[in-house]
């Protein structure tokens, strides 16, 4: 499955923003998931790493910190992950909230959720079979 040409295809966005958008939401699971999981979705998606990438350099203009701390700082907040996010917010947000607000970086609004994620579940599960239920039973889409 391309997941990238798939995205592309159904939300007409260019091959930069797909992968942004699927980073967002990779960064996401790795923030969320058990460490090992977390570990093992990597492993076996390399690519998954790149996207990432692209997702935290566009919403922290080249800084770390992933999907939490990466969009806190390009909110204004201060420090990485959750705590400087909650602060950015006012302690408003949540995961999906982020994620949300993440993938309008990317120039694709909320209400493509409903596209992306099932697309992205398809992914994991072709790519981590079984394992793909535990990866993503502690993320909350």
């Amino acid at each position: 499955m391309d997941l990238i040409g798939s995205l592309v295809s159904q939300l007409g966005v260019d091959r930069g923003n797909a992968e942004g958008a699927v980073g967002s939401i990779f960064n996401l699971i790795k923030e969320q998931a058990p460490a090992p999981q977390a570990q093992e979705m990597l492993a076996k998606i390399p690519e998954a790493s790149g996207w990432m990438q692209t997702a935290t350099s566009a919403l922290a203009g080249g800084g770390g910190g992933g999907l939490l701390g990466g969009l806190g700082s390009a909110l204004g907040g201060g420090g990485g992950g959750l705590g400087g996010l909650a602060g950015a917010l006012g302690g408003a947000g949540g995961p999906v909230g982020l994620l949300t607000g993440a993938l309008g970086r990317f120039g694709i609004g909320g209400d493509k959720l409903g596209i992306i994620v099932p697309l992205v579940v398809q992914f994991l599960q072709a790519r981590l079979g079984a394992n793909a239920g535990n990866l993503l039973a502690s993320v909350p889409f």
